[in-house]
Formats: structure tokens, C-alpha cells, sequence
């Protein structure tokens, strides 16, 4: 059976516009596609907003085919709306918008854009626990992959240490390696 091709313009939802119901606020035609992964890129929090108190989000392009962000894409069917996306994203102060080629399970590639900050620091920062937790509920929402979520969950917030992953102690009992 071919693969349907999608008629409106996609865009990848890594963040918070994975929640359907914010996405709607500024692109009511938006429907879910479906779940995807961005490969060669990881998740980061590359600028730090002090009106947030928190790190912003974003998408970093890596040169290692492992590194992958999870995510949902979405169909937009009104050009318009995307204007209105921008306007809630700030482009350009804040976030631009970046093509890219997303890959869904069956490993068919899909065309679409997405949002990257604009004006990168120069280390990383951090998100504050409430954000985190929603991205790992919208995540868990979403049924994405188990160690995806793990990962997620993998992110020291501004308000506690990261939790280890499964099964590695925690930081405070990390030896450091031998000689």
C-alpha cells in the first residue's frame, strides 16, 4: 500500500505544541500526522530566559546518526496559521523556523519545519521541573518510546539533580572511572 502523502504543510512537535490543545490555539486546521524522530539532532536547553526563569528547548544538529529527538508531526492546512505559530513562537527574536526530514516508524522520511532558538548561548541551561514533567507527560501521552522518555526524564532541572537512568547509581555514588 503507498504511503499517504500528506497535503498540508508538517511540522514537528518536540515540545510543548505537542499538546494538541495549545497547538490549537494558533492552527485550528492542525491535525495529528504522526510519530516521528528528527535523526543526527539531540534535545537541549540552549538558552537560558530570564522572563521564564528556565532554559529554552531546542533542537542541536549532531553528526551522529544515534542521536535522535522523538516527537509528533502534525498536519497544517492553513497557511495563515502558520503566521499566527510564528508570532507565538517570536520568530525571529527567539526561535526560527528549520526544515527538516523527519523519519516515522516504518521508516518512511517525511518533509517538514520545526522551531530551533535563534540566539544560542554559550553553555547549556536548564529547564525547571514543571516543564519537564509536561514534556514527559506529553510524551508518556503520546505513547513515544520508552527510552525516549527515559531520557527525558534523564534532564537535571533547575530545581533538582537529574534522576540516573535505570539501574546507574546516582550521582552522588558515581565513582570516577579507573586509570
Amino acid at each position: 500500500m503507498p504511503q499517504e502523502r500528506p497535503t498540508g504543510e508538517l511540522l514537528f512537535a518536540y515540545d510543548h505544541l505537542m499538546d494538541i490543545v495549545v497547538l490549537h490555539r494558533y492552527c485550528r486546521t492542525a491535525k495529528f500526522h504522526r510519530k516521528v524522530r528528527l535523526v543526527n539532532h539531540k534535545l537541549a536547553f540552549t538558552k537560558y530566559h530570564s522572563g521564564k526563569g528556565e532554559g529554552l528547548i531546542d533542537i542541536v544538529r549532531t553528526n551522529d546518526p544515534k542521536d535522535e529527538v522523538w516527537g509528533v508531526s502534525y498536519e497544517i492546512y492553513d497557511p495563515n496559521e502558520i503566521g499566527k505559530l510564528d508570532i507565538h513562537m517570536r520568530v525571529p527574536d527567539r526561535y526560527h523556523k528549520k526544515k527538516v526530514t523527519l523519519t516515522d516508524r516504518g521508516g518512511w522520511r517525511h518533509d517538514g519545519l520545526t522551531y530551533e532558538v535563534t540566539l544560542r548561548d554559550q553553555e547549556l541551561s536548564k529547564p525547571s521541573k514543571k516543564t519537564l514533567d509536561e514534556l514527559v507527560a506529553l510524551a508518556t501521552e503520546w505513547k513515544l518510546p520508552a527510552d525516549w522518555i527515559e531520557h527525558l526524564r534523564s534532564f537535571e532541572t533547575l530545581d533538582e539533580p537529574a534522576e540516573p537512568a535505570s539501574g546507574a547509581p546516582a550521582s552522588s555514588e558515581t565513582t570516577p572511572p579507573a586509570p
